[in-house]
């Protein structure tokens, strides 16, 4: 995503957001899910939503591609009260609170900025932590805290398809303090590492992973347990060694539809799905950058054993009907599953209710 950075703001304006009274909620009857779940609109109108991240508070920030961070509030399911709280410049891919700090960060494009929050719609203190990170066919995206908050990993995408970088940070996820100060290359060989997440019960760090775009080649997205100084392969070994020059690399614990762009995901830690879903992967597959219909567009759950050591992941189908879904989170409050269709500018909302 190309974009052209404009001068950030802290003003406070009324973003205008269709929703409705929860009670009355209509399902979103375009969203095919398992039996048992039903989907509604938590909040359209939206300008290409890339990124969610919950507050202190519980109040959902949404990030767009323009650069507006968007705030809700959860009225008993609707997202009502929405005020535009920033606006951080072009692309912005991730969004992350800072963990014990009313800290917010966001991922744009080259750069990673973060505002000081005074009250839930309130932010200032712009400041760039990171400047000058390599961009090209990709850029740095979403961002996953420490338990600690002292540090932050960031996945940053490659300039290419596939080729040997001129910049040793590129293809990589970094790892950077929260005052930018120091920085590494934490992991490298992944092409485009669009999604991190902690694993809530053992704090290893995930990443999806965006595999090359060779129509017919076999090459699939990933979901990768991310160890440091780890090789994933990019740009010459894939999959579980598939390609070459594999030897030494970590293979993936799971492998999506090529071509799907695997974006953002979340693992599930709510109450509201039946146990057998804790724990569990959910991960938006944005959909096929050439126009073949049946790629992507939809969200797969992942099912994660471990078998000695080592995670393996098996994969299914959990909800289709979107238009390009890119960012999912748990709502901390009631355990729904969020899903932001940047496609259709709508936030859906997927809670189970029974047989």
């Amino acid at each position: 995503m190309k974009i052209i950075a404009r001068v950030m703001t802290a003003g406070l304006f009324v973003f205008a957001i269709s929703s409705c009274n929860s009670s009355a909620a209509p399902t979103a009857s375009e969203i095919k899910l398992p039996t048992g779940f039903r989907a509604t609109i938590f909040a359209s109108g939206l300008n290409r939503p890339t990124a969610l991240a919950f507050g202190p508070s519980n109040r959902l920030y949404v990030g767009q591609q323009n650069g507006d961070i968007v705030a809700l509030k959860d009225d008993n399911g609707q997202g009502t009260d929405a005020k535009t709280i920033a606006q951080v410049g072009g692309s912005l891919l991730g969004l992350a609170f800072r963990p014990n700090a009313r800290e917010l960060f966001a991922s744009v494009t080259g750069k990673v900025i973060m505002l000081r929050q005074s009250d839930d719609i309130r932010f200032a203190d712009p400041t760039i932590i990171a400047n000058g990170l390599p961009t090209g066919r990709h850029q740095n995206d979403q961002i996953a805290f420490t338990p600690d908050g002292n540090f932050f990993f960031i996945g940053i995408g490659s300039t290419c398809d596939a080729c040997i970088e001129n910049d040793s940070r590129s293809a990589t996820i970094m790892q950077i303090s929260a005052d930018g100060k120091t920085q590494q290359v934490y992991a490298r060989g992944l092409r485009n590492p669009f999604g991190l997440a902690l694993n809530p019960q053992t704090n290893e760090l995930f990443a999806t992973d965006n595999g090359r775009d060779d129509p017919g080649s076999g090459v699939p997205d990933e979901l990768n347990v991310i160890t440091q100084n780890g090789n994933y392969g990019w740009p010459a070994c894939w999959g579980s060694g598939q390609g070459s020059n594999c030897s030494g690399t970590i293979f993936p614990i799971a492998e999506l539809q090529e071509h799907s762009s695997a974006d953002g995901f979340a693992f599930y830690s709510g109450t509201n799905f039946p146990s057998e879903y804790r724990g569990n992967v959910f991960v938006a597959l944005w959909g096929g950058n050439f126009p073949i219909p049946t790629i992507g567009k939809r969200v797969d759950r992942i099912v994660l054993n471990q078998v000695g050591n080592k995670w393996q992941g098996t994969v299914s189908e959990f909800a289709s009907g979107f238009d390009h879904p890119l960012a999912v989170a748990i709502n901390p409050r009631d355990g729904a599953l969020l899903i932001a269709d940047h496609g259709s500018g709508k936030i859906y909302r997927i809670v189970w209710v029974g047989q």
